[in-house]
């Protein structure tokens, strides 16, 4: 839980004591500016708590309260992701294509998060999963994700092709510990089940991007073969 005057993260019970919470009897009504930095605040909270203690986070949030906060942490990884893949095809081509791509990758990454927390969601409901838990939870797991973003799209810029390939690597293999982490938590009792939920997951994900990918294949060969004869 979170204080609603300074964002800080607080144990079940616990009185923050700020000098927000000390006017509250004057100040209820607050304004939306108010609110938007407590998100923030409360948003690198829970940042800095997942790089000290990923798991012990992982579980706090999937039990807590109000979501606003690591639905903006998820947030922050598609803004990263958007501007990172905007920027970097801007370099190559024109911004009109530019834009499409960095928009159809986003927009992947998106389906792609949400298909996981979808398929957590079908087994784990019948133990009294929630789907907004389960999405707060993969939201607060893209963390180390949007940071190795940045990074690979830093080293991007200075050039170094090797340095973003490794991070790209580092990513592929932070998505798929994250990953676990989740399932682990989102099927605490039966943590098998879980594992075998992220693996079926993957598979139709793999599955999903080998369809998406060969009718991509086969319609540009198709538009090539059309302009040697025509």
């Amino acid at each position: 839980m979170f204080c609603k005057y300074c964002g800080k993260m607080l144990q079940e019970g616990e009185s923050c004591g700020c000098q927000g919470q000390g006017t509250a009897a004057g100040t209820e009504k607050g304004t939306a500016q108010a609110d938007l930095k407590n998100v923030m605040l409360q948003a690198k909270d829970i940042v800095v708590r997942f790089f000290k203690a990923p798991v012990s986070t992982l579980e706090e949030m999937y039990t807590g309260g109000k979501k606003e906060a690591q639905f903006a942490v998820g947030a922050a990884f598609l803004v990263a992701l958007l501007l990172c893949s905007l920027i970097t095809v801007l370099r190559i081509s024109e911004f009109d294509n530019a834009f499409m791509t960095g928009i159809s990758v986003t927009v992947a990454f998106l389906v792609a998060k949400l298909f996981f927390a979808g398929i957590m969601f079908l087994f784990a409901r019948k133990s009294g999963g929630s789907f907004g838990n389960i999405l707060a939870e993969v939201c607060v797991a893209t963390i180390p994700q949007t940071l190795c973003i940045l990074v690979a799209f830093a080293l991007s810029l200075l050039g170094s092709t090797t340095g973003t390939m490794v991070v790209l690597a580092v990513y592929g293999i932070m998505d798929i510990v994250t990953g676990c982490i989740v399932a682990g938590v989102v099927f605490k009792n039966n943590k098998n089940l879980g594992y075998w939920v992220y693996i079926l997951n993957q598979a139709l994900l793999m599955l999903l991007s080998f369809l998406i990918a060969k009718n991509i294949i086969v319609s540009s060969f198709k538009r090539a073969m059309g302009g040697l004869f025509f």
